[in-house]
Parts: C-alpha cells; structure tokens; sequence
C-alpha cells in the first residue's frame, strides 16, 4: 500500500529504477527485513490453512519483487527461510539440491530479462542462466570496489558512523531537531552515500565494514558475524529457539547487500513479536484450560 501511494500502481510493473526512485524514504528495507522473519516464523510454525495462505502471500509478493529486479530480497528471505525449514524436515540433498538452486535461479534470471526487454526479446534457452542470478552477491563487490577508491582518493574512514547513525539521528531529533540534515541528505547513513554519489548500486556488509574501519574492519565484522552465525546454529531444534535464531539471523542475510541501519530494529521488532507471541499463547493456553474445566 505504501509503495503503491508513493507512485502509483504503475510503480509494481515499471522498471528497478523507476521503483527505487518512487519508493525512496518509506524505509522499505527494515520491511524487506520483516518479510524474511515472518517467513522463517512461518515455515516454523506447524502446517495448516493459516501457513499455508501466508505462504501463498509470500510467494506472491515474491513474483512481484523478482519481477522488478528485487532479487536479493527473496533470494536473502528464501535462504533464512529454507535454514529453518531444515531444522525440521529433511530437505534435499546432493545433486537434488543443486538442480533445485539451479532451477530457482534460472527462474530469476529470466524475469529479470524479461522485465528488461518484454515477453518479445525474451530467449528462454539463452536467458534462463543460473549465473547471471548469482551476480546479485557478486555485486556486493562493486560496492566495496567503490569505497575502496574512495579511501585510496583520500577519504578518512567513518570509524563506526553508519554504524551508529541511527542513535545520532535520535539524539539530534530529540536535542535540536532543527539542525538534524534530512535522512535524504545525510551520508551518515550509508545507503544515501552510496545512492547519491555511485548510483542505486545496493548495499554491502563487507563495504560498510571497510568504508569504517578499513581492512581491518572487514575482518573484524565478518569474523563476529561468522561467531553470531556458529552460535544460532546450536541452538537445537527447540522451536522457541529455531524462532529466535531466525529473528536474529534475517536481518543479518538481507545486510549482505543492505546497509547496516535496519538491522538493530528489525531484530528488536522481531524479538518483541516473539514475546508478544509467547504471552498471547499462555493467554491462550488458560482460557482454553478454563473451559475445559467447565
């Protein structure tokens, strides 16, 4: 509804760029975010009408999206998703596997050619390469490529200011909001940089990271990340645990092409959600243990 408001309904069938450009400062990436985490909790939860429509709903908005060229948005969303369907169904393995990614990615691939050219230009023996999906994560090198010149230009590094904007900006809008720049202007926030001055070019977990703290800083943050990821892993197939390794671990997949700004709330929006969930449950549990003794 946002999306549609802000430019139109024409905006969900034009191009990647007339998208972004109609859509910027609704902060669709924490909803990207959300998306991913309600599908992990969704594929956890146990089978029946309401999984099944969310689902549906899911993959709708997910022809939509690769239609535009939204790829690592359902890609990044699909992946969480499929880590936590593994902690209860035994999925596919060897060469199945392989033909199932191949398969999905061959499917994007074509509907990014065909949103390119139209239906008319469309080669499906030629288009439909697995590969050209995957330059979605290889694109993540052109973002680091780009900060890279910068700091050989000359340019300082931010030492840890995208990573903290968000804080900054809340103090300067409580303090003195009549000097706070507009979130459109402020190269704190790592995604404006990069938009305004290389091009809608995306995000990178590895860029931000180098953009900060340089070589060092990539390090760092991916050996962390690398930490974080070993630790959700043995958590153990208990659900409330499956549930919560999925809410910290969505936001951290989709910032592999996303700046690092959503990530802090989208994990603390998932977190009471789940809390939420887990009182609305024993609120439930009683009434229901109540009629029962009636």
């Amino acid at each position: 509804m946002a999306v549609t408001a802000a430019g139109g309904a024409s905006v969900l069938w034009g191009t990647y760029g007339e998208f972004l450009n109609s859509t910027q400062g609704l902060g669709l990436g924490t909803q990207y975010t959300l998306m991913a985490i309600g599908l992990s909790l969704t594929l956890n939860g146990s089978a029946g009408a309401f999984r099944r429509a969310s689902l549906a709903l899911f993959a709708l908005w997910a022809l939509i999206a690769l239609s535009l060229g939204l790829r690592g948005e359902v890609l990044f969303a699909g992946a969480v998703g499929l880590a936590t369907l593994a902690r209860h169904v035994r999925l596919p393995r060897g060469p199945k596997l392989l033909a199932l990614y191949a398969g999905a990615l061959a499917v994007v691939a074509l509907i990014k050619q065909y949103r390119s050219v139209g239906a008319t230009g469309v080669d499906a023996l030629r288009d439909m390469n697995p590969f050209d999906a995957l330059t979605e994560l290889g694109s993540t090198l052109r973002v680091l490529a780009t900060v890279v010149v910068w700091q050989h230009n000359g340019e300082p590094p931010r030492n840890g200011e995208t990573y903290f904007v968000a804080l900054s900006r809340l103090k300067e809008g409580l303090l003195a909001p009549g000097l706070r720049p507009p979130a459109q202007a402020d190269y704190r926030l790592f995604n404006v940089e990069i938009g305004d001055r290389a091009g809608q070019i995306g995000g990178s977990i590895a860029a931000e990271a180098y953009h900060n703290f340089g070589l060092g800083g990539v390090v760092i943050v991916m050996l962390l990340c690398g930490m974080l990821m070993g630790q959700l892993d043995a958590f153990g197939v208990n659900r409330a645990r499956i549930a919560l390794a999925a809410v910290i671990a969505a936001p951290l997949f989709v910032h592999i092409r996303n700046s690092f700004v959503p990530v802090i709330p989208a994990i603390a929006l998932g977190v009471a959600l789940l809390i939420a969930c887990y009182f609305l449950g024993q609120v439930i549990e009683r009434r229901q243990g109540i009629h029962s003794h009636e």
